[in-house]
Protein backbone atom coordinates (compact mmCIF):
# COMPACT_ATOMS: atom_id res chain seq x y z
CA UNK A 1 0.00 0.00 0.00
CA UNK A 2 1.25 3.16 -0.95
CA UNK A 3 2.38 5.89 1.84
CA UNK A 4 2.43 9.44 2.50
CA UNK A 5 6.33 9.29 1.42
CA UNK A 6 5.98 7.67 -2.11
CA UNK A 7 2.55 10.31 -2.80
CA UNK A 8 5.08 12.85 -2.18
CA UNK A 9 7.88 11.50 -4.41
CA UNK A 10 5.51 11.15 -7.08
CA UNK A 11 4.43 14.57 -7.04
CA UNK A 12 7.61 16.16 -6.34
CA UNK A 13 5.83 17.92 -3.44
CA UNK A 14 7.77 17.66 0.38
CA UNK A 15 5.97 15.05 2.74
CA UNK A 16 4.47 18.07 4.86
CA UNK A 17 2.39 19.29 1.69
CA UNK A 18 0.77 16.15 1.03
CA UNK A 19 0.27 15.75 4.92
CA UNK A 20 -1.02 19.33 4.64
CA UNK A 21 -4.04 18.10 1.92
CA UNK A 22 -4.73 14.93 2.93
CA UNK A 23 -5.47 16.07 6.64
CA UNK A 24 -6.73 19.55 5.88
CA UNK A 25 -4.72 21.44 8.62
CA UNK A 26 -3.16 24.27 6.31
CA UNK A 27 -4.42 25.83 3.36
CA UNK A 28 -2.37 24.44 0.21
CA UNK A 29 -2.54 25.83 -3.57
CA UNK A 30 -5.47 24.34 -6.07
CA UNK A 31 -2.61 22.95 -7.89
CA UNK A 32 -0.37 20.77 -4.90
CA UNK A 33 -3.81 19.87 -4.03
CA UNK A 34 -4.79 18.34 -7.48
CA UNK A 35 -1.49 16.88 -8.18
CA UNK A 36 -1.64 15.14 -4.63
CA UNK A 37 -5.07 13.70 -5.45
CA UNK A 38 -4.22 12.36 -8.74
CA UNK A 39 -1.92 10.43 -6.91
CA UNK A 40 -3.86 8.98 -4.44
CA UNK A 41 -6.14 7.94 -6.87
CA UNK A 42 -3.59 6.54 -9.15
CA UNK A 43 -1.87 4.64 -6.01
CA UNK A 44 -4.91 3.78 -4.27
CA UNK A 45 -3.15 5.04 -1.13
CA UNK A 46 -5.72 4.99 2.00
CA UNK A 47 -5.00 7.45 5.03
CA UNK A 48 -4.64 5.89 8.58
CA UNK A 49 -7.60 7.61 9.54
CA UNK A 50 -7.05 6.15 13.68
CA UNK A 51 -3.49 7.81 13.13
CA UNK A 52 -4.98 10.76 12.12
CA UNK A 53 -7.81 11.20 14.75
CA UNK A 54 -4.76 10.35 17.60
CA UNK A 55 -2.86 13.14 16.02
CA UNK A 56 -5.66 15.66 15.84
CA UNK A 57 -7.90 14.36 18.46
CA UNK A 58 -10.42 15.08 15.81
CA UNK A 59 -12.72 12.31 13.93
CA UNK A 60 -14.58 14.28 11.54
CA UNK A 61 -17.78 12.87 12.26
CA UNK A 62 -20.79 14.41 13.86
CA UNK A 63 -23.83 12.83 15.20
CA UNK A 64 -27.39 13.74 15.07
CA UNK A 65 -29.99 12.68 17.53
CA UNK A 66 -34.01 12.79 16.50
CA UNK A 67 -36.57 11.58 18.01
CA UNK A 68 -37.76 7.43 16.77
CA UNK A 69 -39.04 7.39 13.91
CA UNK A 70 -42.53 5.96 14.30
CA UNK A 71 -45.02 4.09 11.79
CA UNK A 72 -47.50 6.75 10.33
CA UNK A 73 -46.13 10.08 11.82
CA UNK A 74 -46.19 12.45 9.86
CA UNK A 75 -42.84 14.18 11.54
CA UNK A 76 -40.52 11.32 9.73
CA UNK A 77 -40.58 13.22 6.27
CA UNK A 78 -39.80 16.13 8.41
CA UNK A 79 -36.66 14.49 10.60
CA UNK A 80 -35.32 12.69 6.67
CA UNK A 81 -35.62 16.32 5.17
CA UNK A 82 -33.67 18.11 7.96
CA UNK A 83 -31.45 15.23 7.85
CA UNK A 84 -30.44 15.44 3.92
CA UNK A 85 -29.73 18.92 4.44
CA UNK A 86 -26.97 17.87 7.22
CA UNK A 87 -25.79 14.95 5.40
CA UNK A 88 -25.16 17.15 2.18
CA UNK A 89 -23.35 19.92 3.88
CA UNK A 90 -21.04 17.59 6.24
CA UNK A 91 -20.10 15.72 2.91
CA UNK A 92 -19.55 18.89 1.22
CA UNK A 93 -16.89 19.89 4.21
CA UNK A 94 -15.52 16.34 4.75
CA UNK A 95 -17.76 14.82 7.52
CA UNK A 96 -18.96 11.99 8.45
CA UNK A 97 -22.43 11.80 9.81
CA UNK A 98 -23.50 9.34 12.20
CA UNK A 99 -27.57 9.21 12.87
CA UNK A 100 -28.97 7.59 16.63
CA UNK A 101 -32.53 8.34 17.77
CA UNK A 102 -34.22 8.41 21.02
CA UNK A 103 -37.72 7.41 22.62
CA UNK A 104 -40.20 10.75 23.00
CA UNK A 105 -42.40 8.39 24.66
CA UNK A 106 -40.47 6.60 27.67
CA UNK A 107 -39.77 8.83 30.21
CA UNK A 108 -36.32 7.41 31.28
CA UNK A 109 -33.46 9.13 30.52
CA UNK A 110 -31.31 6.22 31.75
CA UNK A 111 -31.58 4.31 28.21
CA UNK A 112 -30.68 7.36 25.84
CA UNK A 113 -27.98 8.62 28.12
CA UNK A 114 -26.31 4.88 27.94
CA UNK A 115 -26.41 5.26 24.36
CA UNK A 116 -24.83 8.75 24.16
CA UNK A 117 -22.05 7.34 26.07
CA UNK A 118 -21.57 5.23 23.09
CA UNK A 119 -21.49 7.40 20.52
CA UNK A 120 -18.65 9.63 22.88
CA UNK A 121 -16.42 6.56 22.48
CA UNK A 122 -16.58 7.00 18.60
CA UNK A 123 -14.54 10.26 19.19
CA UNK A 124 -17.63 12.13 18.21
CA UNK A 125 -16.55 15.60 17.24
CA UNK A 126 -20.12 17.08 17.52
CA UNK A 127 -23.44 16.82 18.15
CA UNK A 128 -26.77 18.25 16.06
CA UNK A 129 -29.61 17.31 18.39
CA UNK A 130 -33.45 17.87 18.12
CA UNK A 131 -34.51 17.98 21.64
CA UNK A 132 -37.33 17.33 23.23
CA UNK A 133 -39.47 18.66 26.49
CA UNK A 134 -39.31 15.65 28.98
CA UNK A 135 -35.56 15.32 27.58
CA UNK A 136 -33.45 18.03 28.23
CA UNK A 137 -31.51 15.82 30.34
CA UNK A 138 -29.71 14.26 26.78
CA UNK A 139 -28.71 18.19 25.58
CA UNK A 140 -27.60 18.82 29.29
CA UNK A 141 -24.93 16.25 28.99
CA UNK A 142 -23.37 17.19 26.32
CA UNK A 143 -22.94 20.45 27.02
CA UNK A 144 -21.83 19.14 30.59
CA UNK A 145 -18.93 16.99 28.82
CA UNK A 146 -18.10 20.59 26.82
CA UNK A 147 -19.06 18.53 23.67
CA UNK A 148 -20.49 21.17 20.90
CA UNK A 149 -23.88 21.04 20.08
CA UNK A 150 -26.48 22.66 17.81
CA UNK A 151 -30.09 22.45 18.40
CA UNK A 152 -32.59 21.89 15.43
CA UNK A 153 -36.22 22.82 15.23
CA UNK A 154 -36.83 23.23 18.87
CA UNK A 155 -35.30 26.23 21.16
CA UNK A 156 -34.30 25.15 24.26
CA UNK A 157 -34.65 28.58 26.25
CA UNK A 158 -32.93 28.04 29.37
CA UNK A 159 -29.70 26.13 27.54
CA UNK A 160 -27.18 28.52 26.34
CA UNK A 161 -26.10 26.53 22.93
CA UNK A 162 -26.77 27.21 19.44
CA UNK A 163 -29.99 26.32 17.62
CA UNK A 164 -31.75 26.92 14.29
CA UNK A 165 -35.85 26.67 13.71
CA UNK A 166 -38.49 28.08 12.34
CA UNK A 167 -41.03 30.56 14.26
CA UNK A 168 -44.17 28.92 14.54
CA UNK A 169 -45.85 30.78 16.86
CA UNK A 170 -45.56 34.11 14.70
CA UNK A 171 -46.79 32.07 11.78
CA UNK A 172 -49.49 30.45 13.56
CA UNK A 173 -51.00 34.25 14.62
CA UNK A 174 -50.76 34.71 11.11
CA UNK A 175 -52.84 31.75 10.10
CA UNK A 176 -55.32 33.16 12.33
CA UNK A 177 -55.43 36.74 11.12
CA UNK A 178 -56.02 34.99 7.43
CA UNK A 179 -58.87 33.20 8.52
CA UNK A 180 -60.04 36.30 10.63
CA UNK A 181 -59.90 38.38 7.42
CA UNK A 182 -61.83 35.94 5.60
CA UNK A 183 -65.14 36.69 8.16
CA UNK A 184 -64.31 33.74 9.89
CA UNK A 185 -65.31 34.04 13.49
CA UNK A 186 -65.44 30.44 15.31
CA UNK A 187 -62.01 29.67 14.52
CA UNK A 188 -60.81 25.95 15.91
CA UNK A 189 -57.48 24.42 16.55
CA UNK A 190 -56.24 21.10 16.25
CA UNK A 191 -52.50 20.11 17.46
CA UNK A 192 -50.09 17.85 19.15
CA UNK A 193 -49.17 17.47 22.67
CA UNK A 194 -48.26 20.72 24.83
CA UNK A 195 -45.55 18.95 26.00
CA UNK A 196 -43.84 19.01 22.77
CA UNK A 197 -41.83 22.34 21.72
CA UNK A 198 -43.52 22.33 18.65
CA UNK A 199 -47.20 21.43 19.73
CA UNK A 200 -47.38 24.15 22.64
CA UNK A 201 -45.81 26.62 20.19
CA UNK A 202 -48.42 26.13 17.63
CA UNK A 203 -50.76 26.40 19.99
CA UNK A 204 -49.77 29.13 21.54
CA UNK A 205 -49.46 31.20 18.50
CA UNK A 206 -53.19 30.21 17.85
CA UNK A 207 -54.32 31.72 20.72
CA UNK A 208 -52.32 34.67 20.56
CA UNK A 209 -54.24 34.73 17.19
CA UNK A 210 -57.47 34.45 18.49
CA UNK A 211 -56.69 37.37 20.98
CA UNK A 212 -54.90 39.75 18.44
CA UNK A 213 -57.98 39.42 16.46
CA UNK A 214 -60.50 40.48 19.26
CA UNK A 215 -61.76 36.58 19.61
CA UNK A 216 -62.18 34.50 22.85
CA UNK A 217 -60.26 31.22 23.36
CA UNK A 218 -62.82 28.42 23.77
CA UNK A 219 -61.63 24.85 24.69
CA UNK A 220 -64.63 23.74 23.03
CA UNK A 221 -63.23 24.61 19.79
CA UNK A 222 -59.38 23.09 20.41
CA UNK A 223 -58.43 19.35 19.86
CA UNK A 224 -55.21 18.71 21.32
CA UNK A 225 -53.34 14.93 21.06
CA UNK A 226 -50.44 12.72 21.25
CA UNK A 227 -51.64 11.57 17.94
CA UNK A 228 -50.86 12.73 14.25
CA UNK A 229 -52.71 10.99 12.00
CA UNK A 230 -55.83 11.26 9.70
CA UNK A 231 -58.09 9.05 12.20
CA UNK A 232 -57.25 11.44 14.63
CA UNK A 233 -57.91 14.13 12.68
CA UNK A 234 -61.26 13.20 11.81
CA UNK A 235 -62.36 12.35 15.42
CA UNK A 236 -61.28 16.33 16.40
CA UNK A 237 -63.25 17.47 13.32
CA UNK A 238 -66.30 16.03 14.80
CA UNK A 239 -66.49 17.94 18.10
CA UNK A 240 -65.36 21.04 16.29
CA UNK A 241 -68.04 21.49 13.96
CA UNK A 242 -70.42 20.28 16.69
CA UNK A 243 -69.55 23.24 18.30
CA UNK A 244 -70.26 25.16 15.31
CA UNK A 245 -66.20 25.98 14.71
CA UNK A 246 -66.31 28.21 10.80
CA UNK A 247 -62.41 27.45 10.18
CA UNK A 248 -60.62 24.63 11.72
CA UNK A 249 -56.13 25.30 11.79
CA UNK A 250 -54.59 21.67 11.59
CA UNK A 251 -51.02 21.62 13.14
CA UNK A 252 -50.01 18.63 10.39
CA UNK A 253 -50.98 18.30 7.22
CA UNK A 254 -51.49 14.35 7.91
CA UNK A 255 -54.67 15.40 10.33
CA UNK A 256 -55.85 17.74 8.00
CA UNK A 257 -56.58 14.77 5.35
CA UNK A 258 -58.38 13.68 8.36
CA UNK A 259 -60.64 17.25 8.66
CA UNK A 260 -61.20 17.24 5.16
CA UNK A 261 -62.57 13.58 4.92
CA UNK A 262 -65.07 14.21 7.87
CA UNK A 263 -66.32 17.40 6.20
CA UNK A 264 -66.72 16.07 2.88
CA UNK A 265 -68.88 12.87 4.66
CA UNK A 266 -70.93 15.74 6.43
CA UNK A 267 -71.31 17.23 3.28
CA UNK A 268 -69.91 20.24 4.50
CA UNK A 269 -68.38 22.24 1.82
CA UNK A 270 -65.14 23.76 2.02
CA UNK A 271 -64.08 26.59 2.23
CA UNK A 272 -67.81 27.73 1.90
CA UNK A 273 -69.05 26.71 4.73
CA UNK A 274 -65.85 26.03 6.94
CA UNK A 275 -62.08 27.14 5.86
CA UNK A 276 -59.16 24.87 6.08
CA UNK A 277 -55.51 25.68 6.92
CA UNK A 278 -52.79 23.01 7.57
CA UNK A 279 -49.16 22.37 8.25
CA UNK A 280 -46.07 20.90 6.45
CA UNK A 281 -46.94 21.54 2.98
CA UNK A 282 -46.64 17.80 1.86
CA UNK A 283 -46.76 17.62 -1.94
CA UNK A 284 -49.78 15.48 -1.82
CA UNK A 285 -51.68 18.95 -0.17
CA UNK A 286 -51.78 20.07 -4.06
CA UNK A 287 -53.85 17.23 -5.11
CA UNK A 288 -56.35 16.53 -2.28
CA UNK A 289 -59.79 18.10 -2.96
CA UNK A 290 -59.87 21.17 -2.36
CA UNK A 291 -56.10 21.99 -2.64
CA UNK A 292 -54.89 22.62 0.80
CA UNK A 293 -53.65 26.22 1.81
CA UNK A 294 -51.20 25.25 4.30
CA UNK A 295 -47.97 26.43 6.13
CA UNK A 296 -44.49 25.16 4.48
CA UNK A 297 -41.35 25.24 6.31
CA UNK A 298 -37.67 24.59 5.39
CA UNK A 299 -36.34 21.26 6.95
CA UNK A 300 -33.83 20.56 4.55
CA UNK A 301 -32.43 24.42 4.81
CA UNK A 302 -33.05 23.74 8.50
CA UNK A 303 -30.66 20.59 8.56
CA UNK A 304 -28.09 22.72 6.23
CA UNK A 305 -28.21 25.70 8.50
CA UNK A 306 -27.82 23.82 11.16
CA UNK A 307 -24.41 21.49 9.95
CA UNK A 308 -22.58 24.45 8.88
CA UNK A 309 -23.24 26.45 12.41
CA UNK A 310 -21.82 23.19 14.25
CA UNK A 311 -18.16 22.85 11.98
CA UNK A 312 -18.32 26.50 12.56
CA UNK A 313 -18.16 25.93 16.32
CA UNK A 314 -15.61 23.08 15.36
CA UNK A 315 -13.32 25.82 14.10
CA UNK A 316 -14.62 28.95 17.10
CA UNK A 317 -14.90 27.44 19.85
CA UNK A 318 -16.49 31.51 20.16
CA UNK A 319 -19.15 30.69 18.26
CA UNK A 320 -22.85 30.90 18.83
CA UNK A 321 -25.82 32.06 17.09
CA UNK A 322 -29.46 31.82 16.85
CA UNK A 323 -31.12 31.15 13.54
CA UNK A 324 -34.99 31.54 12.94
CA UNK A 325 -36.18 30.61 10.31
CA UNK A 326 -39.96 32.08 9.07
CA UNK A 327 -42.11 29.42 8.01
CA UNK A 328 -44.86 30.88 4.64
CA UNK A 329 -48.21 29.99 3.85
CA UNK A 330 -49.16 28.59 0.68
CA UNK A 331 -52.86 30.05 -0.33
CA UNK A 332 -54.68 27.34 -2.27
CA UNK A 333 -58.23 26.94 -2.40
CA UNK A 334 -59.56 25.94 0.69
CA UNK A 335 -59.40 29.31 3.14
CA UNK A 336 -61.25 31.26 0.91
CA UNK A 337 -64.58 31.94 0.58
CA UNK A 338 -66.48 31.15 -2.55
Amino acid sequence: MASIKEIAERTGLSIATVSHVINGTRKVSDKSKALVMDAIKETGYKPNYAARMLRTRRSDTVAMLIPNVRQGMPTNIFFMDVLSGAKDYLQLVGFNLIIATYSEEDESDEGDLRNLKVLRDQWIDGFLVVPNKKKTAIVKNILDNNNPIVLLDRAVKDLACPCVYNDTIKISRDVVDVLYQEGRRRIGYIGGSLESFTGFDRWKGYKEGLSACGLKYDEALVGISELHTAANGYEAAERLIENQADAVYVSNDVQAIGVLRYLKEKNIRVPKDVAVIGFENYEWMEICSPRLTTVCQEPYEMGRIGAQMLHRMLEDETYSEKVVLTPKIIFRDSHRRE
